[in-house]
């Protein structure tokens, strides 16, 4: 099956096994992506392309949060530590002849300017502020910003906030927490990126 279009994925891993800056130091700064056991996740996978870019997502720590763009360089093969009985991902219903799991390698882009899940929530929610609303007094500030035309700061809401907050808040990262290989649209990629430049 051809594909003309590039697709975008988020994958989650968490630091202490695996981080941003393991894969920003190996050869290449290139890995393969193993120890994938859910089957929607392992999916995922087996539908990326080479050239498909990734969130590289930092998760299961104090502050969970996309950390780095990659770039799948090799589409999915058999992931071979299932085969491997010392392996803490060995799975003995997997095997050579007839593998259950598999995995593709990904090269390190570029680092980012961190996005938390926090931030993705709050902007989903169609609030762009640090803080969180004050629930007193709310008709009075709702009446100010009407007034000022205005954020509940008084700094003016933009544009591309109230648009990117929808498309936020149908992100697989907010909807299927668990999973740890998600579709990201191409909407919802130019949202993230909005959020890492502060829009």
């Amino acid at each position: 099956e051809k594909r003309s279009e590039k697709s975008y994925w988020l994958m989650k891993s968490e630091p202490s096994e695996f981080s941003w800056d393991n894969l920003s130091q190996l050869p290449d700064q290139t890995s393969s992506w193993e120890g994938v056991r859910n089957p929607q996740a392992r999916n995922n996978m087996k539908a990326m392309r080479v050239d498909d870019e990734v969130f590289f997502y930092h998760s299961n720590c104090k502050t969970p949060m996309i950390v780095g763009v990659a770039k799948v360089v090799r589409t999915a093969y058999p992931d071979h530590s299932a085969f491997d009985k010392k392996s803490k991902y060995y799975d003995a219903s997997s095997t050579p002849e007839n593998p259950k799991w598999w995995m593709v390698d990904v090269k390190r882009v570029r680092e980012m300017t961190p996005v938390s899940l926090e931030t993705i929530k709050r902007a989903a929610s169609g609030d762009s502020g640090s803080e969180p609303r004050p629930a007193k007094k709310k008709q009075k500030k709702e009446e100010q910003i009407k007034e000022e035309g205005g954020h509940h700061d008084g700094t003016p809401k933009s544009s591309t906030a109230g648009a990117n907050s929808s498309v936020l808040s149908s992100m697989e990262l907010l909807n299927r927490s668990r999973l740890s290989v998600q579709r990201v649209s191409p909407e919802q990629w130019q949202a993230v990126l909005a959020l890492e430049q502060g829009l």
